[in-house]
């Protein structure tokens, strides 16, 4: 078994080196081809009757010219694949200014690689130059020059694209992040004080928690839940919790499921939930109730307000760094914002609903 390990391993190693030749081959050629027919252009743009003529005469001069070209668009090439391995290039923090360094060096290079072109052509083949020092060595350093800075630039605009998308993904992470310790603390709080008063709850209440914990283990990767999974977290959500709270809290939902590519913030009902509960715990008497409602294009998420000795303290500011977070994992998302209304009675939080094209 171990040979046979060993033995698909080198194979599959082998093949990915050889499709990683062939790539380069492939890009080789397709810069030559390029290269080649934007030089035919120039020329034929610079003198046409010359152009007709040896279209019309002798082809051998329009080989040594794509032989110029697949020599140059080598020599770019293999200079190009060098930079973009540079740590600096990857690393760059000054905007653009790498990469006109990065042109200037390519163009050099080409003009030296030139220079010596014309310099072995001189001394082996006399007859081949015209003597003139700006001959098509150089003409053609400088062609592929100008097309390797825009293969460089498009590279570069990639890589900012891509490390864009990397920070931006860490940022949501991150977001993440600082949530889930926030709900692990007051859970495992809530089990401590059920196991010294009744310790039969803090059993029942351990089974939701763990169906709790382990809904959110399986999402802790996703962005995003759908309008379904909005009422299965959050029903479940609101059963352990009514251990705790002795039936005190009622959950109502409309019928708010859409299409299958609508979602909202993952953790955001959660965050809702919890701080409804944290500022109006319920009390003898008086239930706290939530609903969970659509309104055209929102997630509507509201509660009454429970008042103790006339006060009650949950108010826009009191979510603290619960709600800078979902504002700003909002931005991030689909660029908007989350709306809090307090009044006398209620207080309520107006989702965004996000849609995704889930075909593709």
């Amino acid at each position: 078994m171990i040979e046979i390990y060993y033995f698909c391993t080198r194979v599959i190693s082998q093949a990915m080196t050889k499709n990683h030749y062939f790539n380069l081959f492939v890009e080789w050629a397709t810069f030559t081809l390029a290269f080649f027919f934007l030089y035919d252009v120039i020329w034929l743009l610079a003198d046409i009757d010359d152009f007709t003529q040896n279209l019309q005469g002798d082809y051998r001069w329009l080989l040594v010219d794509f032989g110029y070209c697949g020599l140059f668009a080598l020599t770019s090439l293999l200079l190009n694949h060098w930079i973009i391995r540079l740590d600096r290039f990857h690393n760059n923090k000054n905007g653009w200014k790498p990469l006109i360094v990065n042109a200037i060096m390519v163009l050099l290079s080409n003009l030296f690689v030139a220079g010596l072109l014309e310099l072995f052509l001189s001394c082996f083949f006399p007859n081949f130059v015209s003597g003139d020092i700006w001959g098509n060595s150089f003409l053609f350093g400088l062609i592929a020059s100008m097309m390797a800075c825009v293969w460089l630039t498009i590279h570069y605009a990639k890589l900012l694209v891509k490390k864009s998308n990397e920070n931006v993904a860490l940022q949501k992470k991150y977001l993440k992040l600082q949530l889930n310790p926030h709900f692990v603390f007051n859970s495992l709080s809530s089990l401590v004080g059920m196991i010294e008063t009744d310790p039969e709850m803090a059993e029942q209440y351990v089974i939701k928690l763990a169906g709790v914990f382990r809904y959110m283990l399986k999402h802790i990767e996703k962005d995003l839940i759908t309008m379904e999974e909005v009422r299965y977290f959050s029903t479940t959500y609101v059963e352990m919790l009514n251990i705790r709270y002795n039936n005190m809290i009622s959950l109502e939902m409309g019928n708010f499921f859409g299409c299958r590519n609508e979602f909202v913030l993952a953790l955001s009902l959660q965050l809702l939930i919890e701080n409804a509960v944290k500022h109006n715990a319920p009390i003898s008497g008086q239930m706290l109730h939530i609903v969970i409602n659509r309104q055209d294009d929102s997630l509507v998420v509201s509660n009454n307000r429970i008042f103790r000795s006339s006060r009650n303290d949950q108010k826009i500011e009191s979510y603290g760094m619960g709600i800078s977070n979902l504002r700003k994992r909002y931005v991030i998302e689909c660029g908007k914002e989350p709306e809090f209304k307090e009044t006398h009675d209620t207080f309520s939080v107006t989702l965004p609903i996000i849609h995704i094209d889930t075909a593709s």
